[in-house]
């Protein structure tokens, strides 16, 4: 047999093992990588024609392709994720998720006086929906994240999300998620023109304020007096805010708050738990 014939045949043998592997992708794990830039495999019939050059070429693209380390997660609809990727972003996932389960055990047994529950115990109240339209903890930096590959639409959608975690898993991640809070509470208290609860709120240390801010129900308490600056500011229609408008802000709940942040940590619930404590997600 001719070295020209040899590689011929390795060639269609190396084509019907990417091709199975095509098959077993669609199949056992919804992946579709038919048509895409994965797709290795070209025309059987060029095969007879190629040169040796081009045999070689070709048979080093389908075993790279069906090398065992080449693997895939199907992201929407099918499309073809890598798993090295998508490896990469679980991981830092499961790193943020630590750290905020981390940051979150360390308050869950601080007593909420306006609620008379501890932090854990309200959060384990609030379902996610309930959750998406509660002012009460959205503002968490940590709030719990599990994306799923199958919710990804493209390699490229995968790699921003890789680099979202990377930010999110930074050492200096929470004092910025800290700075943006304090910058959207004083907007609000400007707009509002409160000037003694911006004087009270800037005066506390980082770590009361992210408590006021991050798990105590103060920017629910001060939402319907900003809102109703903005419609007087003309700023917002008063027919698109209507039903937040219902609900009702109290200035001395909030000026409580902060005065329960200011004695932080100091005072916390005592209360013991037979359960093992949940972060909000």
């Amino acid at each position: 047999m001719s070295e020209l014939q040899r590689l011929r045949d390795e060639a269609r043998k190396a084509h019907r093992a990417a091709g199975n592997k095509v098959s077993r992708l669609r199949t056992q794990k919804g992946v579709e990588v038919s048509g895409t830039s994965y797709e290795m495999r070209r025309d059987p019939d060029k095969i007879k024609r190629y040169n040796k050059r081009q045999l070689e070429s070709y048979i080093s693209d389908l075993k790279g392709f069906t090398h065992r380390s080449n693997n895939f997660v199907a992201g929407s609809g099918g499309t073809p994720l890598p798993a090295t990727l998508w490896r990469q972003y679980v991981e830092k996932e499961r790193k943020f998720n630590a750290t905020g389960q981390s940051k979150f055990d360390k308050v869950a047994d601080i007593f909420l006086p306006d609620l008379n529950k501890t932090i854990g115990q309200r959060s384990a109240e609030l379902t996610p929906r309930i959750r998406g339209a509660d002012g009460e903890i959205a503002n968490r930096p940590y709030s719990r994240i599990e994306k799923r590959s199958t919710s990804i639409a493209s390699v490229e959608a995968l790699k921003i999300s890789i680099k979202s975690m990377e930010r999110r898993t930074a050492k200096d991640y929470n004092s910025i998620q800290i700075g943006m809070g304090r910058i959207r509470a004083n907007q609000m208290l400007d707009k509002i023109g409160d000037k003694e609860l911006t004087e009270r709120v800037n005066s506390l240390t980082d770590k009361q304020f992210d408590l006021l801010w991050n798990y105590s129900q103060f920017p629910k308490e001060l939402l319907p007096k900003y809102l109703q600056a903005q419609v007087e500011s003309k700023q917002m229609k008063r027919d698109d805010i209507i039903d937040a408008m219902t609900a009702e802000g109290n200035r001395e709940t909030a000026n409580e708050l902060i005065t329960w942040a200011q004695e932080l940590p100091t005072r916390q619930s005592t209360a013991l738990r037979k359960t093992p404590r949940k972060q909000g997600r």
